[in-house]
């Protein structure tokens, strides 16, 4: 049986066998020498290792004998069993007349060879050595026997050895056990101490685990202290922040790149589409005025796309303004929607400027060009009253966009007169626009003095009045502006003055100052009775700011007295300031009044393009509008040559409204 021993140096176990009991051996792991202990009494010695001659009497036993070789390992008698409670002869001190036992006297040994085959591995049966089986045991599939075949039968079909079966089996072939290779052994780690852990039980604790959790347990029940989590200190919220921080950008910037390249791949959809609806050898839209409505939507839409098309954009705007240049105004056909459309027109185009590396990369155009573009547009529209409108909206837009000086010069060019003194009704914009620039009082009141409500009893110079009211608006001095529009004078031009500063509060996104002065210019329609068609004008401009800023019960009178096609215009206006005003998506059961009385359709089809614009614009998709205009179309009697004409429209207005 193998006796363990501890190496006193290296604490290290060692496992021996029972014949180098008493002997000493080196540690293979220190090489510090170690004395095995004595686990059995030890055989008599033989005579050839231990002579009789070499004995020593019981008196002498305690020491080594003289004729003894230097190295010789003395090792003492083993004791005799003790008897069961009489003391020994030994424990009292006397002796019974029985020689003492003796020390046995062993010759010297070589220690290290003693060592090395404490630790040699046992003979191996060279029959056996491979680990292959002797039998092949397996159990009979017809009695569930086990057999014990011998191997020469492997893979052979027999007769079953159990004489009550006695039925024909294969043998299966023997398992041969793998040979152990230490080249193919896990070296994670230091090899011994993995080769030395004791095996762990299957669905049981080690020390580490049970010692975690009593320690948890402990912990759970407030008998310990958990400890101290180290704090992370302001570097590692600020290294947290940064982190954090990078994450972030790099996720917007992911999805900003994402989201442009869908819109910018919408788009390009939108403008292949609107281009075979415009197409000038066969175009799907017919109308002339419908179908500069769509160049000027193929214009904006390559503008947005900031890829070098501005030039595109330019020709597209210049080809929606021929197409509408040959219609005529008069009193009999003032051409009520082409001249506003040149209006809006020019205000499209005041995209189109810009400076820097806009201009380098052909994203925009110098504005010395757009001043020419827009004094063009402007030079087309052939009412006075709708040229100051123009002006008005035009002014505000490239006031924001810093040019003002732009802006005085297109106002400029309109107001020259053949007629000394007499100037034309866009000079009261010059006025209004000179007044809001700085440092630019003193150089107006040459040309044209501020009236001074406070002295003057009456006012006639119709220019100064609305000029400076509508300074004063830009100003955001309402009062005074207010004050100089009720100065005594003509009705009309009182009412041109209110008018003026109502319709650039509303642009200022102010609409409690201009829901008053639409207020005061209602309480001086009942004292105008103008019939030409300059009156039409600044009706359907009331119109149309009333139904921004008012119940559109304010102005049904107004819209009934006004001719046919300002009527009309007037139920376009109001739809447009439902749809400017609602923040959800419009019914198209507020097309009613159009409907019932547009004949000709151009003027229901802008109604519809203005539609699908809004509504997309609260996230409606071209698919969803479609949706709409065949539902409507199937509740209400229209001509079919009508349907058509809006279609296409109602593409171009979601085309429109989804631009980004």
């Amino acid at each position: 049986m193998p006796i363990r021993v501890k190496c006193d140096k290296c604490r290290k176990t060692l496992s021996v066998k029972d014949h180098l009991a008493g002997k000493k051996i080196k540690c293979p792991v220190c090489q510090n020498v170690v004395v095995v202990p004595a686990a059995h009494p030890p055989k008599a010695p033989s005579p050839t290792t231990a002579p009789a001659s070499k004995l020593t009497p019981p008196a002498a036993s305690k020491k080594p004998a003289a004729s003894a070789k230097p190295g010789a390992t003395t090792i003492p008698a083993p004791e005799k069993a003790k008897s069961n409670g009489t003391p020994s002869p030994a424990d009292t001190g006397k002796s019974n007349g029985m020689p003492e036992p003796e020390m046995i006297e062993l010759p010297p040994e070589n220690i290290e060879a003693e060592a090395a085959s404490a630790f040699a591995d046992e003979p191996v049966d060279p029959a056996t050595e491979d680990g292959a089986p002797k039998t092949i045991d397996f159990v009979c599939s017809y009695c569930e026997e086990e057999l014990h075949l011998p191997l020469e039968l492997a893979g052979k079909q027999t007769p079953c050895p159990n004489p009550e079966c006695r039925r024909i089996i294969k043998v299966p072939l023997p398992k041969v056990a793998e040979k152990k290779d230490w080249r193919k052994m896990d070296r994670r780690g230091p090899v011994a101490a993995v080769i030395n852990q004791p095996e762990q039980l299957e669905n049981a604790w080690g020390t580490e685990e049970a010692t975690r959790a009593r320690q948890d347990s402990l912990a759970q029940a407030g008998a310990i202290d958990a400890p101290a989590k180290k704090p992370r200190g302001a570097l590692g919220w600020v290294r947290i922040g940064f982190f954090v921080g990078v994450a972030v950008v790099i996720l917007a910037m992911l999805y900003v790149a994402g989201y442009k390249l869908i819109g910018r791949s919408q788009q390009h959809h939108a403008i292949k589409e609107i281009e075979d609806l415009v197409n000038e050898k066969d175009p799907r839209i017919k109308n002339p005025l419908l179908r500069a409505e769509g160049h000027r939507t193929l214009a904006l839409l390559h503008l947005r796309e900031n890829a070098g098309k501005a030039e595109k954009a330019r020709r597209h705007f210049l080809g929606a303004l021929s197409l509408v240049e040959s219609e005529s105004a008069d009193n009999k056909n003032p051409a009520v929607n082409e001249q506003l459309f040149r209006c809006e027109l020019a205000l499209a185009q005041v995209e189109l400027g810009g400076d820097g590396d806009d201009v380098v990369r052909k994203n925009k155009l110098e504005w010395k060009d757009v001043r020419d573009e827009l004094a063009i547009t402007l030079g087309k529209i052939e009412s006075p009253e709708v040229q100051v409108m123009a002006l008005r909206e035009i002014g505000m837009r490239l006031f924001g966009k810093k040019q003002a000086g732009l802006a005085i010069g297109l106002a400029a060019a309109l107001s020259n007169s053949e007629i000394p003194a007499k100037y034309p009704a866009p000079f009261r914009q010059q006025i209004a626009m000179l007044f809001a620039m700085p440092d630019h009082e003193e150089k107006l009141s040459k040309i044209v003095k501020k009236p001074d409500p406070t002295t003057l009893k009456e006012l006639q110079d119709a220019h100064a009045r609305v000029g400076y009211a509508e300074g004063l608006a830009c100003k955001d001095d309402y009062i005074n502006a207010l004050a100089i529009a009720q100065i005594p004078g003509p009705p009309k031009d009182k009412f041109d003055a209110c008018l003026g500063v109502a319709a650039i509060a509303w642009q200022r996104k102010n609409k409690d100052e201009a829901a008053k002065f639409v207020k005061a210019a209602l309480s001086l329609v009942k004292d105008l009775k103008e019939p030409s068609s300059s009156w039409s004008w600044q009706q359907l401009q009331l119109v149309k700011l009333a139904a921004l800023t008012e119940d559109a019960e304010s102005i049904k009178d107004i819209v009934k007295s006004l001719p046919a096609p300002f009527k009309l215009r007037a139920q376009l206006e109001i739809f447009l300031a439902l749809c400017e005003k609602s923040t959800g998506e419009v019914s198209a059961d507020a097309l009613q009044e159009l409907e019932a009385i547009d004949k000709e359709g151009t003027t229901l089809a802008l109604a519809w393009m203005a539609l699908a614009e809004h509504n997309a614009r609260q996230g409606t998709s071209r698919a969803r509008n479609r949706s709409i205009f065949e539902d409507r179309i199937g509740a209400v009697t229209l001509p079919n040559e009508i349907i058509e004409m809006i279609r296409p429209m109602v593409d171009i207005g979601s085309y429109l409204g989804s631009m980004k």
